[in-house]
């Protein structure tokens, strides 16, 4: 199967995979408090689902740096992503356009230059190294809540901030990267200030935590993160140069016409 995806990787494999929770169960936890913690994520989430446009640099292993522009648009529950890459040479005009559909199956594309051609891509590919960094496409994406589950799992200190630590499980384990994905939530902020992924048999896989944050526009906004493989010891960072909210962008950044251009 992996030698399958390989091949049908093809080109785009130069960019990474494209497009980026333990079940914990309380004795005395009734559904209330299920409700409670899935209410909070919830609202971490949606505070993140607003229109803007940015640029952003990636720091690679390896002193690799990506230079990316990004726009996206919310309505709702529905958002689509455009991301082009603009340096390093080899990588310039390489294009994704993702589109997540409220109640129904998300799209992912990509323009890959040396074949001068798009292609829809899979949602595996969602789980892999983008662009040879220790970041998953789906480590930065907004997860479907409907297919997993949350419990709080006490408080932990963050950086002087006291947050509430919630654990998302999978539903459907099989069909997930993470066996489960620990927020360490700051209520006020509504912004998770660490987080940890788990793989399927409970082990530590990565670490996602930011190290500069900042109110933009009544959006508190991680500036500067990075995110760390603890098997590999290797390490990723994802600065913010540039980011406007509640922009308009023109509808036409979100066609096929545009992508491939």
């Amino acid at each position: 199967m992996a030698h399958g995806r390989d091949q049908a990787s093809g080109c785009t494999r130069q960019v990474g995979a494209l497009f980026a929770a333990a079940l914990v169960v309380f004795a005395a936890a009734g559904p209330a408090v299920a409700d409670d913690a899935r209410s909070l994520m919830k609202k971490t989430f949606d505070q993140a689902r607003i229109t803007f446009a940015g640029k952003m640099l990636l720091d690679s292993p390896g002193g690799l740096e990506r230079h990316i522009t990004v726009k996206h648009r919310q309505e709702g529950e529905t958002g689509a992503t455009y991301m082009e890459i603009t340096a390093p040479f080899n990588l310039k005009d390489t294009r994704f356009l993702s589109f997540d559909h409220d109640g129904r199956e998300d799209e992912h594309f990509t323009y890959v230059p040396m074949v001068k051609r798009s292609m829809r891509v899979p949602k595996w590919t969602l789980e892999q190294s983008f662009l040879g960094s220790d970041f998953y496409m789906i480590d930065i994406a907004i997860p479907e809540m409907k297919d997993f589950d949350y419990a709080f799992d006490g408080e932990a200190d963050v950086d002087d901030a006291k947050c509430r630590k919630i654990v998302s499980t999978p539903k459907r384990a099989s069909e997930e990267p993470y066996g489960k994905v620990v927020y360490c939530v700051d209520e006020a902020k509504l912004l998770s200030l660490h987080t940890d992924y788990f793989d399927n048999d409970g082990n530590l896989l990565k670490v996602w935590k930011p190290s500069k944050i900042e109110e933009i526009d009544g959006v508190w906004t991680p500036l500067d993160q990075t995110m760390r493989t603890v098997p590999s010891s290797t390490e990723s960072r994802l600065r913010i140069l540039e980011i406007r909210y509640r922009v308009e962008i023109d509808d036409d950044i979100f066609g096929k016409a545009h992508l491939d251009r």
